[in-house]
């Protein structure tokens, strides 16, 4: 997609509206926040002034741009810049502004092309550096430097012996049947299979990432045909050989038929990894694999793997290079802010000082304008030696950005500052929350909770009550990351039951439900367009744990409810002709008055 784009609209239509009710703004936020676009993309870039020494004509044409641009008129304030940047003599800065036209126009190709020609005359400062990262983000395949997906696929002659063959050799592991249509679970089976590089393993202490297989394709057993799937980067033909060999007389001597399914990016392939885990290995053991595995792909593998924006050479190869400054600290920023999870296993300074590149200048704290500073770059802020009034702009922006890393920073440090939260904008509900969560991912459970028994503590009398449901639910989050659904769902039956017929708590807990994927928002099959709620795994869970006694609002749990999608104009009650999942917010006990509120759900960012 083109998340740049899309903000820079939503923005403008911001600007526009004088409607209170723009649900556009919803959008807006929702996608701000999102962690899905990188802090290139969604980064609030701004047009340059022009250089001083700029001819009138040129200057005015330059104005008249920005301008423009000013009024969402980027189209035309892109045809200045062009102008300007085929002047004699060429100016290169509207070549950058030209490239951020493009941008917001959704033209990522153009807006490469733009900025790389200015980056090219560019010094390495740090907006440089931020302009070529967006480059490396939002660029398109090169022609030429892709590799096909491939689908080959044979009739069958004996469908048992060639599943049999395959569950033989150490090389090939089982990974299961699915339906062969996902719609109807009675639908014949396909067993499926994935070609491995050496045999299969089994779980064991110290176990290293040389020590897993690495799956070369995927085979997929049907009723009448057999597919083999795999990229045809020079393996293909081999491999190809030893599955035929595999299947013997099970498949006819026939030449497959040919499909491709998709392309790859040869610098993503290489950078990237598919394995086969042992079946019996712990979460916590896959992880560190996992996280070990993405650090080598970046300290050995990157390094001597060719790239797009080096023009196909290799970081090494370019290393100590003046051109390759720019790319090369634009690489490695890249993956330090991108890869968070493993960043602890990498010696940052080291790889830089191996492509013969500086460090990424450091941030005054005294003299940081937060507000302005690029979204990549606000977790490099030190802040701990923030000021009272920076600190909390930091926080705010990495919590409107959806800045995780940044926002666990400043939270770190405002938590060491009794009674911040009082006297600014933040809510103690959410930074301490924030902070157990944070623990309770890293698998600190007691930390977690300590997190939120101090949040309890400082937080002020008049907001205990209205914040009791957040604190709640707080609680609760924790225990599903560490308990069995059977210690925590007859809780969360009861945080329902207690807050049913407060309006403020439902928002809370309905929002809160959402983004636990307990209740889905989903399209509605009557209105094209709209969006119903479907509560079934909430409902499921309850069903399955939650408690067995009828509750005060004459629910048996919510175990007797019927499971079915929820939309605005579902009926509740017995009068419906069946009944909707009772939550937070929805009609009250039997009897309720006619035209009473259904149920509703709050999103965030609404």
């Amino acid at each position: 997609g083109f998340p740049s784009a899309a903000l820079k609209h939503l923005e403008l239509a911001k600007s526009l509206s004088n409607d209170g009710q723009d649900h556009s703004q919803g959008i807006l936020r929702v996608l701000e926040s999102s962690p899905m676009v990188t802090p290139w993309e969604k980064n609030p870039y701004t047009l340059l002034d022009p250089p001083a020494d700029l001819p009138q004509a040129a200057r005015e044409k330059f104005d008249r741009a920005r301008e423009l641009a000013g009024q969402g008129l980027w189209s035309d304030a892109a045809n200045l810049y062009l102008e300007l940047t085929s002047s004699t003599p060429a100016i290169p800065l509207a070549d950058r502004n030209l490239g951020l036209c493009r941008l917001w126009l959704a033209d990522n190709a153009g807006a490469v092309e733009a900025l790389r020609r200015y980056l090219v005359k560019a010094t390495p400062s740090v907006d440089a550096v931020d302009l070529e990262t967006l480059c490396q983000v939002i660029a398109e395949a090169v022609p030429g430097q892709q590799v096909d997906f491939v689908q080959l696929s044979w009739p069958l002659r004996k469908r048992d012996g060639l599943i049999e063959a395959l569950k033989k050799d150490p090389k090939v592991e089982h990974s299961g049947a699915r339906p062969s249509d996902p719609e109807k679970e009675d639908s014949p089976a396909i067993e499926v299979f994935a070609l491995l590089d050496r045999p299969r393993i089994e779980a064991r202490p110290g176990l290293t990432t040389a020590d897993i297989p690495l799956v070369l394709g995927n085979v997929s057993v049907g009723t009448e045909s057999v597919q083999l799937e795999a990229h045809d980067d020079g393996q293909l033909d081999a491999l190809t050989d030893r599955f035929t060999a595999i299947a013997g007389q099970n498949i006819p001597p026939a030449h497959p038929r040919t499909k491709v399914l998709d392309k790859s990016n040869k610098s993503d392939l290489a950078l990237s990894w598919n394995w086969a885990l042992p079946a019996d290995i712990s979460d916590e053991e896959a992880d560190r694999l996992n996280r070990e595995q993405g650090a080598r792909m970046i300290r050995e593998v990157w390094p001597d793997t060719p790239m797009p924006y080096l023009h196909r050479r290799t970081p090494r190869q370019v290393a100590g290079h003046p051109n390759a400054e720019i790319p090369l600290r634009a690489a490695v920023l890249h993956y330090q802010v991108s890869s968070r999870e493993i960043s602890a296993l990498i010696d940052w300074n080291r790889l830089r000082e191996e492509l013969k590149i500086p460090r990424e200048p450091e941030i005054d704290a005294a003299t940081v304008d937060v507000e302005t500073l690029h979204l990549a770059r606000l977790e490099q802020v030190p802040c701990e030696q923030l000021d009272d009034a920076r600190l909390e702009a930091l926080y705010l922006r990495a919590n409107r950005f959806g800045l995780a890393e940044a926002l666990h920073h400043a939270g770190l440090a405002i938590a060491k500052r009794p009674g911040f939260c009082g006297k600014h904008r933040i809510p103690e509900a959410k930074l301490f929350g924030e902070l157990a969560l944070s623990a309770a991912r890293d698998l600190k459970r007691d930390e977690a909770m300590e997190w939120i028994r101090r949040g309890r503590a400082e937080e002020s009398g008049a907001n205990r009550k209205l914040f009791a449901p957040v604190w709640e639910l707080h609680e609760l989050q924790v225990r599903m990351m560490f308990d069995q659904p059977e210690d925590w769902v007859p809780d969360l039956a009861v945080i329902l039951e207690r807050y049913q017929d407060n309006e403020t708590a439902s928002q809370i807990i309905n929002s809160r439900l959402v983004n636990l994927g307990l209740l889905r928002v989903v399209s509605d099959p009557d209105r094209p367009g709209e969006t119903a709620i479907d509560p079934r795994p909430l409902q499921y869970l309850l069903r399955k744990f939650g408690p067995r006694v009828t509750t005060s609002s004459g629910y048996l749990g919510v175990s007797a409810t019927k499971g079915e999608i929820w939309t605005p104009d579902s009926g509740s009650g017995s009068g419906s002709g069946g009944s909707t999942l009772w939550t937070p917010g929805s009609d009250t006990a039997a009897g309720a008055p006619a035209g009473a509120d259904r149920p509703r759900l709050i999103l965030p960012g609404h």
